[in-house]
């Protein structure tokens, strides 16, 4: 059995174009960390990544939404079987499978 926690946050600027479609900019922070229960293994993850995107109100509070490519800084620390392993990464990426595509309404 695997226990997992995890805490997330972010916070998102609009910036208008026009009175409809607006460009955005997302920074987004989390913190997860799991460990195996009767063992001494632990997995800890540390991300932090900056999303730009744009929406498109199609009423006063609802829009369609669509971010792609994302700046990544992700610090990781395993500890398997006593072995423990740490790493820092920065990451930046514009291919299809970043692109995010949804639907929001805003209350």
């Amino acid at each position: 059995m695997r226990n997992l926690y995890g805490l997330g946050v972010y916070a998102k600027v609009y910036k208008g174009i026009t009175r409809k479609l607006v460009t955005s900019l997302k920074l987004s922070g989390n913190y997860n960390t799991i460990h195996i229960n009767g063992t001494s293994n632990t997995n800890n993850r540390f991300i932090i990544q900056l999303q730009p995107g744009l929406s498109y109100f199609i009423s006063e509070k609802l829009a369609l939404e669509a971010s792609i490519s994302n700046l990544r800084y992700a610090k990781t620390y395993d500890d398997i079987n006593a072995f423990e392993t740490k790493n820092d990464r920065f990451s930046f990426s514009i291919d299809t499978s970043d692109i995010n595509l949804g639907v929001a309404y805003y209350f």
